[in-house]
């Protein structure tokens, strides 16, 4: 706060600073110095360097937030596809582990350890193989099947031992139509061993991009399959009925001959 003639500190109360004296002021125009006495020479450091110090303190607390923020962003993804299929034949596919290997790129093979009530597994070991390296994780997984909300389903994942520090994913299911599905896929991987942030980014988005893909690829061609066997078996039951009632004109027509011989001979 400026003063005429000087400066004072606006946290000292009037009473504190007082008024100055004639007496006391210079007589050649300079500023009086009413903090020049050293106990508000400290008070007024006092006040500074304590200012200094919270903002210190804000300061790093914003700089250790950031690298956490960085790498949460790092080792997390999420990618979504939209597949020509039911919610239902989606999580089929997702949920039927032992045809991994056929279709998954990068599954060399796996155990199912657990199973729940419905039958699909809960706690499934995986070898997996990526970029000439080969590990084996147990995933423990949990599930919102079809049904329990209508036009969605979801299947979640968490790592509990292997050869990854931390891994948790998971699919959601979300109808579009009829015969047609928004698939959300999440995954967070920490491989417990320093990577630089263009790679750990590039393998993250290509696991994401492959598994939808992949996914979608199997869904599609399964469904497609079912497809043609229900028209084939349609098909089939139409040839036989037409077959069968081709026999029967031909039955009919027999015994229409033999009644009509039979009458020519009697009369």
């Amino acid at each position: 706060l400026r003063l005429r003639g000087g400066w004072t500190n606006t946290l000292t109360t009037t009473s504190d600073v007082g008024a100055p004296s004639a007496s006391t002021l210079p007589q050649d125009g300079n500023r009086v110095g009413l903090l020049r006495t050293p106990q508000r020479i400290r008070r007024l450091n006092q006040w500074l360097r304590f200012g200094r110090s919270s903002h210190r303190a804000r300061t790093e607390d914003v700089k250790d937030a950031q690298p956490q923020q960085s790498a949460a962003a790092l080792n997390s993804v999420c990618q979504t596809i939209v597949v020509d299929a039911t919610v239902e034949e989606c999580f089929s596919s997702a949920t039927s582990f032992e045809a991994y290997p056929a279709w998954a790129s990068g599954i060399q093979g796996l155990v199912v350890l657990e199973r729940g009530q419905s039958g699909i597994g809960q706690l499934v070991e995986w070898e997996m193989g990526m970029f000439g390296i080969t590990t084996t994780n147990t995933m423990r997984y949990t599930f919102e099947v079809p049904g329990a909300h209508r036009g969605r389903a979801s299947m979640k994942w968490r790592v509990t031992e292997g050869g990854v520090k931390e891994l948790v994913g998971q699919y959601e299911f979300v109808s579009l139509g009829p015969s047609k599905t928004k698939v959300i896929y999440n995954l967070f991987v920490d491989p417990g061993f320093p990577l630089p942030e263009m790679i750990k980014k590039a393998t993250n988005r290509a696991i994401a991009k492959s598994a939808l893909q992949e996914l979608k690829r199997y869904t599609e061609h399964v469904r497609s399959q079912r497809v043609c066997e229900e028209e084939a078996a349609a098909l089939g039951i139409q040839e036989a009925a037409v077959e069968t009632s081709r026999e029967d004109d031909r039955g009919s027509e027999d015994q229409l001959f033999d009644l009509r011989y039979l009458v020519a001979l009697c009369t």
